[in-house]
């Protein structure tokens, strides 16, 4: 539902192959995991949802929280937007986006 946690990966201890991992983030009612992503420095993350809208953020806006938290507002959702369908962090200038009927469009971000 648009929501967002950035933590410090040194909040995640080591575990073995039986082991049932950790939290990352505190799920609402209706929320769902969209992809996790590993940041690097002058990073910008690209938020894109189901509805074609798409927003590329700095990274350093997202304060760094506890692991298991709620999270911040990433995107705020609405019935024009849709819900958060990816998440990418990108260093690109440039996306390309393939339709389900395979038109492929190159656009500069």
């Amino acid at each position: 539902q648009g929501f967002l946690i950035r933590f410090d990966e040194k909040d995640v201890r080591a575990m073995g192959r039986t082991a049932a991992g950790v939290r990352g983030i505190r799920l609402r009612h209706e929320d769902h995991v969209v992809n996790a992503e590993i940041i690097y420095e002058n990073s910008m993350l690209l938020t894109v949802t189901k509805n074609g809208y798409g927003k590329r953020t700095s990274i350093d806006e997202y304060r760094i929280q506890s692991r298991g938290g709620k999270g911040v507002i990433n995107y705020n959702i609405t019935d024009k937007t849709g819900e958060v369908v990816g998440l990418r962090m990108t260093e690109e200038k440039d996306l390309m986006i393939i339709t389900d009927s395979g038109v492929i469009i190159r656009t500069p971000i």
